[in-house]
């Protein structure tokens, strides 16, 4: 089998907004590129990642 292990990169932003005095919402995007590598019997591979994400948090 054809192992290999890849080293990237990661570029994202996000913000917070106010819900109530005490509560926020939050939203996040980010971007990851591996770059590429060519594995036997399946050829060239270009591993990327976006991901966006929602939260809720608290202040106290």
């Amino acid at each position: 089998s054809d192992r290999a292990t890849l080293l990237g990169w990661t570029a994202g932003l996000g913000t917070d907004i106010k819900l109530t005095d005490n509560v926020f919402g939050r939203v996040e995007y980010r971007y990851t590129d591996f770059g590429s590598k060519s594995f036997d019997g399946i050829g060239k591979v270009k591993a990327t990642d976006n991901r966006v994400t929602f939260g809720v948090g608290m202040k106290f």
